[in-house]
C-alpha cells in the first residue's frame, strides 16, 4: 500500500523504536536507557504512545483488511446501522412472467410478492497480551506483523459469516 510522507519517516521502525520516537516527541530524555528501560518508560501510560502506535497498527490492520479476497461483494449488499437494535429490510420480489397477450385477448393480472429480513449488528473480538518484555525480545519483528494478521482475520470472520447465512438459507 501506498505509504504517506509522515508514514515513510516510520517505515521499518521496530516497536523499540516506535518507543524511542514517542519518547522523543513527549521530550523525554532517553539516551542511555537500555531496551527495557526504553519500552517500560514508553509503556509507562496510555499518553505516552498512543498516537505513533495505533496509527501504524490501524494503517495495517485496515491494509491487510483491505487486501484479503471478499468473493461475497458482487452479489452481497454492505449497509450501515447505527446501533445494534434489530433492524428489518423488506424487498419486492421478482415481477413476475409475462405472458402473451392474443389478438382480442385479455391480459392477465400479476402480483409480486414480499419478503423481509431481520438482522442486526454483532461485536466481534479478542485480545492478544503483549508484555514489555516480549516486545523487547521479538527480534523477528512478529508483533510489528500482529496488526495484519488481525485485518486478515477480521476479512476472514467477514466472509465466514456472510456464507454462512447464504448456506442456511
Amino acid at each position: 500500500f501506498k505509504t504517506t510522507e509522515l508514514g515513510r519517516r516510520f517505515a521499518g521502525f521496530t516497536l523499540k523504536e516506535m518507543a524511542r520516537k514517542a519518547l522523543s516527541l513527549e521530550g523525554v530524555d532517553h539516551e542511555g536507557m537500555n531496551a527495557m528501560d526504553l519500552v517500560g518508560r514508553a509503556l509507562h501510560t496510555t499518553s505516552d504512545f498512543p498516537y505513533i502506535l495505533a496509527d501504524a497498527i490501524n494503517k495495517s490492520l485496515r491494509s491487510a483488511y483491505d487486501e484479503s479476497p471478499k468473493t461475497f461483494l458482487p452479489w452481497a449488499k454492505r449497509a450501515s446501522a447505527s446501533d445494534f437494535k434489530n433492524i428489518t429490510r423488506t424487498q419486492l420480489n421478482n415481477f413476475p412472467t409475462l405472458t402473451k397477450v392474443l389478438e382480442h385477448g385479455e391480459i392477465q393480472s400479476k402480483t409480486v410478492s414480499e419478503d423481509k429480513e431481520t438482522y442486526a449488528l454483532a461485536s466481534y473480538a479478542g485480545i492478544v497480551g503483549v508484555s514489555r518484555q516480549a516486545i523487547i525480545n521479538d527480534d523477528l519483528s512478529a508483533f510489528d506483523r500482529m496488526a495484519a494478521g488481525a485485518g486478515i482475520a477480521a476479512a476472514a470472520l467477514e466472509s465466514d459469516i456472510v456464507y454462512a447465512i447464504l448456506t442456511a438459507n
